[in-house]
């Protein structure tokens, strides 16, 4: 013969859990935060200041796109903001699916590396310069004739 649990006991249980998760969840807390005090903030000082020096870069050198196409294997970018002059390699990645075809897109990934810092931007790509079509003059028309007429 089999038992079952009683919603007595079933309750008991639950309650006992619930007081093992509450015991746990200061010493989680504490835990935390002497992980977030011993991990050292510049890191993301320093993305932050990176992300806005690229931001700045690319308003200040609308062509960067143009010229970062040109060079298939990137380029190293120089530029200054306020006092500060920063340095990057820049290339533009394009998007592929996961079998490898390169998907056509009017965007695609410009990654700037500093410092082990990867700055990624999604951008519009230029449309490539097209020479002028001669205008020609078109044709009349010539009204349908048809073909066996009565």
């Amino acid at each position: 013969m089999t038992r079952a649990l009683t919603l007595v006991e079933t309750v008991a249980a639950t309650a006992l859990l619930a007081l093992v998760v509450a015991a746990c969840v200061p010493l989680l807390v504490s835990a935390r935060r002497d992980l977030d005090a011993a991990h050292v903030s510049t890191d993301r000082e320093h993305h932050r200041e990176m992300s806005n020096a690229v931001d700045e870069l690319l308003t200040q050198r609308p062509r960067l796109v143009r010229q970062l196409l040109d060079q298939p294997t990137g380029l190293p970018v120089q530029w200054e903001l306020g006092d500060r002059t920063y340095a990057a390699h820049a290339t533009v990645r394009a998007q592929s699916t996961a079998d490898g075809k390169s998907l056509r897109s009017s965007h695609a990934w410009i990654v700037f590396e500093t410092d082990g810092v990867e700055i990624a931007r999604w951008a519009r790509l230029p449309n490539p310069p097209t020479t002028p079509t001669p205008r020609t003059t078109p044709t009349p028309l010539t009204p349908l004739q048809p073909e066996n007429s009565p």
